[in-house]
C-alpha cells in the first residue's frame, strides 16, 4: 500500500486511496463507492491498474476544457479481435462515440471500431452517478457485473462522449496479455 501510495505522490498532487471491505458487483459499483468523498460537479479521472498507456495530454486537455466525457480507446489487436469477451468495443464518428458493445464485438468490424482501455474522464461526477443508478434500475448487468463501460455507453445517449486513441498501451489485463508484456520495461 506504501508503494503505491508513494508512485502515485511523484505523477499527482491530489488524490486519495480508497480500500475496500468486500468484493463488489463491477468496477462500476466500485467507483460509486466514493460518493461520500468527492463534490458530485467536480471531474473524475478513472483508470484501470492492469496497463500502461500514453496519450496526448494537450489533446485531453482541451477535451476536459470543452467539458466533454471522454474514453480512451485503442485499435483492436489480433489478440482483442480473436477474444472478445474481454473488451468493451466502440463505434465512433469524428471521434464522437456512437454505439458500444461490452464485451463481445460488434458483428461487423469496422475502420471506426476501438476497444475501450479501461480509462474514462467524466466531467462531473454527478453524470457517473446519475447514469450507474438508471443502468442499476434496468438491471444492466454484463456477465454478473456492472462495468464502467456500460456507463459511458449510457452517457452517451443524451450527452457527447468523445473518443481519445492512445497512442500506445502495454496491458496485463489478462493472462495471455500478461505473458507477452510482464518483461516490457517502460
Amino acid at each position: 500500500y506504501s508503494s503505491i501510495k508513494k508512485s502515485i505522490t511523484k505523477e499527482f498532487k491530489k488524490f486519495s486511496l480508497i480500500s475496500l471491505k468486500k468484493k463488489t458487483s463491477g468496477q462500476a459499483s466500485t467507483l460509486l463507492k466514493i460518493k461520500k468523498k468527492i463534490n458530485h460537479n467536480e471531474d473524475v479521472f478513472v483508470t484501470s491498474n492492469d496497463m500502461y498507456f500514453k496519450y496526448d495530454k494537450k489533446k485531453f486537455n482541451k477535451l476536459v476544457k470543452s467539458k466533454n466525457n471522454v474514453v480512451f480507446v485503442t485499435k483492436p489487436s489480433k489478440y482483442m479481435l480473436a477474444n472478445p469477451q474481454y473488451f468493451g468495443w466502440v463505434r465512433h464518428s469524428n471521434n464522437i462515440a456512437k454505439l458500444f458493445s461490452i464485451k463481445k464485438k460488434f458483428k461487423s468490424v469496422k475502420k471506426n471500431d476501438s476497444v475501450i482501455i479501461g480509462s474514462f474522464y467524466f466531467n462531473k461526477f454527478e453524470d457517473f452517478v446519475q447514469y450507474f443508478n438508471f443502468l442499476k434500475k434496468r438491471k444492466g448487468r454484463v456477465n454478473k457485473e456492472y462495468y464502467i463501460d456500460s456507463v459511458i455507453e449510457q452517457i452517451s445517449f443524451n450527452k457527447k462522449v468523445v473518443v481519445l486513441p492512445v497512442s500506445s498501451l502495454i496491458n496485463w489485463g489478462t493472462p495471455t496479455e500478461y505473458e507477452k508484456n510482464n518483461d516490457l520495461k517502460s
